[in-house]
């Protein structure tokens, strides 16, 4: 007999999915090639209720996606994976090529992307300023939620979750390294190392990139258009011209496990990210901007900690700071305004130096969450949870040579053209207030059997 979920995360339905899975070696390869899709629809996931149980039995639609899968596909990177699943769209913003990822009709800022669990996204610019993605070599496994997850994971995750799992300590078996190079001046060395010290497992993974991009060739910007229609012949604007979207990338991640025991420690981080043309669409040829990100995590997980109950907790730490570096280009060397409303606020006149834009920020947070799956009444598995997360954009700073004079709080005087860099810190008109953000919540889940393969998935959060 076929087996059938019902779910309902907040009183809302599911349907099952069976996703594409495979084994992570060749030998398990070929097991799971024999098997039956009663026995496909055994393997494990968690992704839906953070507790293991079948593809069968997940009350969403998951897919999963395999190191082995990812090995098949030949991709280089994360988001190369996620466009080749079915639902899933990953488009570039013209601004720093960005990847987006969607899911087919919901927003970007309505997914939720993670890594190991921890959330990608940071205060202001959702999934990162310079977010570039996942080297596939470091990646263990892929989990996907189709459709709203804001039950178990909050209100950024309305339109689907995507979980990144890395290999971690246990799960490198051997040492391993590489190189790849290919078109645009791309190249990328990484290794993987996993061992035992005493009682721990220990594991660690490297990947270091270098791309010049793939720089289009921009026959007419934004800059070419406004000069058009205000009636100017362009020699301020650098199209045609091609735009700059070159990087260096690191990706160093750390972990230790002993017992129901895990440590990790990441780093990632990008220098000279080209940005190729601003949020406003003019080619920007000076940017050459940074990130750094580290995370912080420790973990417990005991399924048998007591009778009937199991106990789960983790603790995680990141500190993010970005720059744009000698700012962004937002109209080129030269550029004239001829009228406030055209000029993005700027005052008329002739720009010498183009209108620049600097902006540096930087943030922390910690989350704390812990939950008991209690096994003890016939035919249920209630989990009670707590949470809390807290993020701190503690320092934002902001120079401009056009806009809003910072000494008049109204916001009616403009800095007069060819002013020097002044600084919006701490100011009204920064590109971001300097704040905090703390969330606390409950949750309880109940996934009760209430007869022969039929199982229904109770979820609220609050």
């Amino acid at each position: 007999m076929k087996n059938h979920t019902l779910a309902i995360p907040i009183l809302v339905l599911g349907l099952l999915h069976l996703p594409t899975v495979r084994a992570e070696s060749t030998a398990e390869l070929d097991q799971l090639l024999a098997l039956n899709l009663e026995q496909l629809m055994a393997i494990n996931v968690t992704i839906s209720t953070k507790t293991r149980q079948s593809l069968s039995k997940a009350p969403s639609i998951v897919s999963v996606i395999s190191a082995e899968d990812i090995k098949a596909t030949g991709a280089t990177n994360l988001t190369e994976i996620l466009q080749n699943v079915p639902g899933i769209y990953v488009r570039e913003n013209q601004f720093g090529y960005r990847p987006l990822v969607q899911f087919r009709g919901a927003a970007a800022t309505q997914t939720l992307l993670m890594v190991n669990g921890a959330p990608v996204k940071d205060l202001y610019w959702s999934t990162g300023i310079f977010w570039k993605g996942l080297s596939p070599e470091m990646i263990d496994r892929v989990e996907i939620i189709r459709g709203p997850g804001s039950a178990l994971f909050g209100s950024d995750a309305s339109g689907g979750v995507i979980n990144v799992i890395t290999k971690t300590a246990g799960v490198i078996g051997q040492s391993e390294a590489g190189v790849r190079a290919g078109s645009f001046d791309s190249q990328s060395g990484w290794l993987q190392h996993g061992t035992k010290w005493g009682d721990f497992d220990i594991g660690l993974t490297a990947n270091l990139s270098h791309t010049a991009g793939h720089n289009p060739l921009i026959l007419a910007d934004s800059q070419t258009a406004q000069d058009a229609k205000a009636g100017i012949k362009t020699l301020a604007s650098y199209a045609p011209g091609h735009a700059p979207y070159g990087w260096d990338g690191a990706d160093l991640r750390f972990s230790m496990a002993n017992g129901n025991w895990r440590l990790s420690a990441d780093y990632v981080g990008h220098a000279n990210l080209q940005t190729g043309l601003t949020g406003g669409g003019v080619l920007d040829p000076r940017t050459k901007g940074s990130d750094n990100r580290t995370n912080l995590g420790l973990f417990y997980n005991n399924d048998s900690a007591a009778r009937n109950w199991g106990f789960n907790a983790e603790l995680r730490y990141y500190q993010l700071d970005y720059t744009s570096g000698d700012g962004f280009q937002e109209r080129p060397p030269g550029y004239k305004c001829t009228a406030v409303s055209n000029c993005s606020g700027a005052a008329i006149g002739t720009y010498l130096a183009g209108e620049l834009n600097l902006q540096r920020a930087a943030e922390r947070g910690v989350s704390l969450e812990t939950s008991g799956l209690y096994t003890g009444a016939k035919n249920h598995a209630i989990r009670l949870g707590a949470g809390y997360s807290g993020q701190d954009l503690y320092s934002v700073e902001h120079w401009v040579n056009y806009g809003k004079d910072p000494r008049d709080p109204t916001g009616k005087t403009l800095l007069k053209a060819n002013a020097p860099l002044t600084n919006l810190t701490d100011t009204p008109f920064a590109f971001a207030p300097e704040k905090a953000r703390q969330v606390r919540y409950l949750f309880l889940q109940d996934v009760w059997s209430f007869a022969d393969r039929w199982e229904l998935t109770g979820l609220a959060r609050h």
